[in-house]
């Protein structure tokens, strides 16, 4: 008997804050039994008339027989983990009120505050940016929504214009043209008959970009992708994402290709891969223009992805309903564009 008494206290001293086994002593039988049947595991169970309390941990292979009107409740003791049957401290009892601290912990859904210096001292950190949109101006400010775009022949201008139309007719939002460098000399533009560029529609530079509060890109296809003039104007704002300058700003794409299958998708989403590493937020236009989308009784450019032209061999003129999807791709952007603004 003193034994047993030992190896309970031992037992008891290996997890003080939860008693091995509940219960007054007229509820239990006050010899427990001590079954060993490994030696790291130890099991006590107290035979009690009351509620059927077991608990098996780490699924050991073994069965317990319950006899019958016999009911069994269990302390699991392993070294260093302790698992207690239920009322016992490690499950709440439905009997048991919950404890009560005196000073009950706050919560908050706010992450802990680091350190003033905390950010310094990590030399691997990225510079932390504010990507809140420009947007936030007082007054009669307009959000801003740049049209940046590189086009031969006209038929990407073409659809720029039109965007502009739409971004213009959501009040608050204005669209603002821009064309990327061109990267060929004049002499193959000659030859190549490519019409003389627009004076009115400036040249954008890299930085310009993080003055807009929203962004949509135009360009013409090669081969699936775009074209490498844009490919070069994108190359060149490295110092806008190391800095995650454009980090948050929606962006969205517009394409002119020769053929059917010249790319009005792939050529769009072949570049999400410039979104993504400046951390910008991509925003096609899914089957929003309704009807529209679904007509297959003339050809027609354009695709959920952002509007498009079928240039042909460069004769072709956008047509009236690629045109009008343009301008329901800038409304719908200006609308994106004033809803982030607003959050």
């Amino acid at each position: 008997m003193q034994e047993k008494k030992a190896l309970r206290k031992s037992m008891v001293g290996t997890c003080p804050a939860v008693p091995l086994i509940e219960g007054s002593e007229d509820e239990r039988v006050t010899s427990p039994i001590i079954l060993r049947y490994s030696k790291q595991l130890s099991i006590i169970f107290s035979l009690k008339f009351s509620n059927l309390q077991i608990s098996l941990p780490h699924f050991h292979a073994s069965i317990l027989f319950l006899l019958p009107k016999l009911y069994l409740q269990s302390a699991f003791y392993i070294p260093n983990f302790c698992i207690m049957g239920k009322g016992a401290g490690c499950i709440p009892s439905k009997n048991r009120p919950p404890p009560v601290a005196d000073d009950p912990p706050t919560h908050s859904d706010q992450p802990p505050s680091l350190p003033p210096n905390a950010r310094a001292s990590e030399p691997d950190a990225p510079p932390r940016q504010d990507t809140a949109s420009s947007s936030s101006l007082p007054g009669d400010a307009k959000l801003k929504i740049f049209i940046v775009f590189y086009s031969m022949y006209g038929h990407v201008e073409g659809l720029a214009k039109r965007l502009k139309r739409g971004v213009d007719g959501v009040e608050g939002v204005e669209g603002v043209l821009y064309r990327v460098p061109e990267t060929l000399p004049i002499e193959v533009l000659n030859q190549m008959r490519a019409p003389p560029k627009d004076d009115s529609i400036p040249e954008i530079a890299p930085e310009d970009l993080e003055a807009a509060d929203g962004l949509l890109f135009g360009f013409p296809t090669r081969y699936g992708a775009m074209a490498s003039q844009m490919k070069a104007f994108f190359d060149s704002t490295g110092n806008l994402w190391k800095g995650q300058k454009l980090a948050g700003k929606p962006a969205g794409f517009f394409v002119s290709t020769g053929t059917q299958g010249g790319g009005q998708e792939t050529t769009a989403w072949t570049a999400i891969t410039q979104l993504a590493h400046h951390g910008m937020l991509f925003v096609p236009i899914g089957y929003t223009f309704g009807p529209g989308m679904f007509k297959m009784d003339f050809i027609r450019g354009g695709s959920p992805y952002g509007a498009g032209v079928f240039a042909g061999d460069g004769t072709r003129e956008p047509s009236e309903t690629e045109l009008a999807l343009a301008e329901h791709q800038g409304k719908y952007m200006a609308v994106v564009v004033k809803r982030l603004a607003k959050s």
